[in-house]
């Protein structure tokens, strides 16, 4: 044996498992010196690049490298960490952790590239669990890798800390079109847009969706009153100034975060209920007033959530 094949040896790491079967067929070797101890009908069924690549004889194979079983050996321009990922989906063992953004972009890169028959599916599920932790970057890759449904899905939850794309890395920004990453923007803009004008006209309470509280007629309440402008521009009616005062702390959260959550949030109740200590505000709300809040914000908060989501994000 030469010098060159000893050191080879010595960079060469030994099989883990589940990837160092002695009856194995084929050794897939990684560009960092892993071999992974394979089936070629495994990787054929789940593959249609490496079903092609074998039928046709093209596969990289040295005729004359074999490892020490007699087995012929493939090399992968790919790391064995990503290669690792690859051969946990084609095989009926635990795919591990998959937090990490690295391993999801280097994982569905190599499903892609080999044409992994179960590409969108283990695609959707891995963006759809991870789009709560970061929208923008399932987002990325979603659009990256022509999946629709997971790159909308990721549009909404960007409406949580809208941003535009900022947050993502040059990589994988990269990846996104001028004209997606436009459209995102212009989602992002027209939600804060709807959500607010929600609260800012109330014209939407109906018999199913309860007026604004308090449900007084106003000779009943004897708080403060100011006009109250409706959607066609014009003051319709008045409203107590603490009912207002929400109204008003309200479209501010909104221009932030434009999802239902934000009317609901505790410090903003907490503030206009607080109000009600207050000599200015009427016996009669002060009385009655806490319960119908709650069930107003609620309804409001459903309200912003049902328009905001009639949105469209066109990725065609």
């Amino acid at each position: 044996m030469s010098t060159l094949d000893v050191q080879a040896q010595e960079k060469r790491r030994a099989p883990e498992a589940p990837f160092d079967d002695e009856d194995a067929d084929i050794v897939v070797r990684s560009e960092d010196g892993v071999d992974f101890r394979l089936y070629k009908v495994v990787l054929c069924k789940s593959s249609h690049a490496f079903r092609d690549m074998f039928a046709a004889g093209s596969a990289p194979v040295n005729p004359d490298e074999m490892d020490e079983g007699g087995r012929p050996v493939v090399r992968l321009p790919e790391s064995a960490r990503t290669l690792r990922l690859l051969f946990r989906l084609m095989y009926p063992v635990a795919n591990g952790d998959l937090s990490d953004p690295n391993d999801i972009r280097a994982l569905l890169t190599v499903l892609d590239k080999y044409c992994v028959e179960a590409f969108s599916s283990t695609a959707e599920e891995l963006l759809l669990s991870h789009a709560e932790r970061s929208p923008e970057f399932a987002y990325a890759l979603a659009v990256r890798f022509r999946l629709p449904t997971v790159a909308k899905r990721a549009a909404q939850l960007t409406l949580r800390k809208p941003s535009g794309l900022v947050v993502l890395s040059e990589e994988d920004a990269s990846f996104i079109p001028g004209l997606l990453y436009h459209r995102l923007v212009t989602f992002q803009n027209n939600a804060i847009s709807v959500a607010a004008n929600t609260v800012k006209t109330f014209t939407w309470p109906s018999v199913d969706r309860p007026a604004p509280p308090p449900a007084l007629p106003s000779d009943l309440c004897g708080c403060r009153r100011l006009g109250f402008v409706g959607g066609a521009g014009k003051v319709e009616s008045t409203m107590p100034f603490w009912l207002m005062d929400y109204r008003t702390k309200c479209i501010a959260a909104l221009q932030k975060a434009p999802v239902g959550s934000v009317v609901l949030e505790p410090e903003l109740l907490f503030q206009t209920l607080g109000m009600y200590a207050q000599p200015s505000v009427c016996s009669e709300c002060a009385r009655r007033i806490s319960g119908p809040l709650h069930t107003f914000c609620r309804t409001l908060a459903a309200e912003i959530d049902r328009r905001v989501g009639e949105i469209t994000l066109e990725l065609d």
